[in-house]
């Protein structure tokens, strides 16, 4: 990554703390990159007094000129693809960590076969940011489970999920709804529709309960779950990842809303209990999303052409 790279990052992250954690380098040697740009171009980039950071006159002149770049680069690239029928060029794929982990690897593994000369990058982050770097043209295709915002973006999708409860094995609430339990292999086989009864949510206020944090489809989600049942948890802890989330459940730290798509995917443990919740906001969409303003290049759609395969 060269220095136009961290001054952009900054200027996204809105501070060097969160630019250099997003970056995986230390802030003194982003601030060092920074400093460098700053002194070849003769002019500060950034108001340094300012929370988050903002630009100066240059800086705004300097971030303009990364932009225009970026898209020469992203034209550049999508004409080789284009021109070369897949022989060449690059295509960035973004996912959460779950998604990135289970859900992409066989998509992967079939298109670097079929297209060898094309470079994969994979982009690992949580659904907050990725949404903002496919708008600044860092990632061509997100893939992403929920509702996708039509204006911005195109959904192509997969295969439609459940949100289920998972309860630590280890809390001795599971002794009160036996019969409401989802086994490991009806949700394998995809029974859950078939499967009647759903846990009363409206009992488990005095849980704590472990969520996504706020802008995450899975909160809003929670949210409205909790809303319909008219509880209000007080003990709750709120993550960035769904895996982390899961795996704290499984620990015995709290209630977690996990998909069956992550207990199929993942190998199998017994530390949860399982329920199916009466809820419209309990499914969703898994899809792969590109930007609705430009037309998705052949690599993108045969991208999109065999995740279809593999889970429609």
């Amino acid at each position: 990554m060269n220095e136009m790279e961290y001054v952009y990052e900054v200027y996204k992250a809105g501070s060097f703390s969160n630019a250099a954690r997003n970056l995986y380098i230390s802030q003194p040697a982003l601030s060092t990159a920074v400093s460098r740009v700053e002194k070849k171009i003769g002019n500060k980039i950034f108001n340094r007094s300012t929370t988050p950071l903002t630009l100066t006159e240059a800086g705004e002149a300097y971030i303009d000129a990364v932009e225009k770049i970026n898209m020469i680069e992203y034209d550049l690239n999508n004409k080789l693809l284009e021109i070369n029928d897949l022989k060449c060029g690059k295509l960035n794929v973004g996912g959460a960590n779950f998604f990135s982990s289970c859900m992409l690897p066989p998509i992967i593994k079939i298109f670097a076969e079929q297209y060898p000369g094309v470079s994969l990058q994979i982009t690992e982050s949580d659904s907050i940011r990725l949404y903002e770097d496919i708008k600044t043209k860092n990632v061509d295709l997100i893939l992403d489970g929920g509702t996708c915002p039509k204006e911005q973006f195109i959904a192509h999708t997969l295969f439609s999920e459940h949100i289920l409860l998972g309860i630590p094995s280890s809390n001795p609430i599971n002794d009160r709804y036996l019969d409401y339990q989802l086994s490991y292999e009806d949700i394998c086989a995809d029974k859950i529709e078939l499967f009647k009864p759903c846990i009363p949510i409206n009992e488990l206020a005095k849980e704590r309960f472990i969520l996504l944090t706020q802008g995450h489809d899975l909160y809003a989600r929670s949210m409205s779950i909790f809303e319909h049942n008219d509880i209000h948890p007080e003990n709750m802890l709120y993550l960035n990842q769904l895996m982390t989330a899961y795996n704290l459940a499984k620990q015995g730290v709290g209630l977690a809303f996990v998909t069956d798509t992550l207990i199929r995917l993942t190998a199998r443990n017994d530390s949860l209990k399982y329920y199916k919740i009466d809820d419209a906001s309990a499914k969703r969409d898994i899809f792969l999303a590109h930007r609705a303003n430009l037309s998705p290049t052949k690599a993108m759609k045969k991208f999109i052409e065999i995740a279809k395969n593999i889970y429609s």
